[in-house]
């Protein structure tokens, strides 16, 4: 018995020579796909899945809203919030050693613990914005202070933002984020129009004046009022910066008939664009041990053991006969 591969044609060799090539290709594909893999698998990459927030049990604070919450390096986290017994609301803080149980509420505020001062790029300014209106809304206008210590403050003369030509006159919920050695105003604007969503504005002078930059950040423009992402707030991690916003939908509120209120999350890429994770980070429907009618202003902070938890503020309640505001939590659990 001969064998074959003695005496190949020339058509035989060019077919062997081809099958071995495309083993060689299917091999070098199986070993790149593996490493590839477990590269995915060992990274600290935000490309993971977002996860979802788990509901915490009761209420942070009973009758609170807005919250602002702040992590020191010692783990103690320190919750600014408005006081809606009061009217108008007073402004309140208070501590806590687990992020769930808080105590000793005070209106003697720790300016150094208060999360909407922010670190200017020169790395010795910090400086507080503020949103002004008129009383019939008629002007919108972002001042601020600044400081040298992050305690005491002094006003900046000016102004530092005004509504630009797409925001109808109109300016709401605004983030501050300082990154790239710059300083990024994510805003709503066009408020009551069709049209509102998040717009960029960006500052080059230490946040002194922004300019314009990005209508349509979160690519909502198209979903109508509504259904636009409202309330951004970012979270910086060790590995990028996400954005949490929500969605109230079509109606407001109506408590012991309708609720509202979904939480999303977008991340910051590298071409810093904001590109929309998929799915809910947290729900109003996801709420069970008591009736929650709305979610505003999500804000999440790291603890000192590394978990995420997002407070909120929440229409609670039965039904309008017993409805009040609350700030309750959610942990985050990333296998969700």
């Amino acid at each position: 018995m001969r064998c074959n591969f003695l005496y190949e044609t020339p058509v035989g060799s060019i077919k062997n020579l081809i099958i071995r090539i495309i083993f060689s290709i299917l091999v070098s594909c199986l070993i790149l796909g593996c490493e590839k893999l477990f590269n995915d698998n060992n990274s600290d990459s935000l490309s993971k899945s977002a996860g979802k927030f788990i509901p915490d049990f009761g209420f942070r604070i009973k009758n609170g809203s807005n919250p602002a919450p702040f992590v020191d390096k010692n783990g103690t986290l320190y919750l600014f919030y408005s006081d809606n017994r009061y009217q108008p609301p007073k402004r309140f803080m208070t501590t806590s050693t687990d992020g769930l149980t808080f105590d000793n509420p005070t209106e003697v505020l720790d300016r150094s613990k208060n999360p909407f001062i922010k670190l200017m790029p020169d790395g010795k300014t910090w400086r507080h914005y503020k949103l002004n209106w008129k009383s019939d809304k008629s002007k919108y206008w972002i001042i601020s202070e600044s400081s040298a210590d992050g305690i005491n403050f002094k006003k900046d003369e000016g102004t530092r933002y005004i509504p630009a030509e797409p925001d109808s006159g109109t300016l709401g919920v605004f983030d501050i984020l300082v990154f790239d050695n710059a300083v990024w105003l994510l805003y709503v604007g066009a408020i009551g129009y069709s049209t509102s969503n998040v717009r960029l504005a960006k500052s080059k002078d230490n946040g002194l004046s922004f300019q314009f930059f990005r209508p349509n950040v979160f690519n909502d423009r198209q979903k109508g009022l509504g259904y636009d992402h409202r309330d951004p707030r970012s979270h910086i991690l060790s590995n990028g910066i996400r954005v949490y916003t929500m969605v109230q939908g079509l109606k407001p509120p109506l408590p012991g008939q309708r609720a509202v209120g979904d939480i999303y999350s977008f991340l910051l890429n590298d071409a810093n664009n904001f590109v929309q994770e998929d799915g809910v980070r947290l729900s109003h429907t996801n709420f069970t041990n008591f009736n929650v009618w709305s979610l505003n202003d999500p804000w999440v902070v790291t603890m000192k053991n590394g978990k995420h938890r997002m407070y909120i503020a929440s229409l609670v309640g039965i039904d309008t006969s017993d409805v009040h505001w609350a700030i309750v939590s959610a942990t985050w659990d990333p296998t969700k």
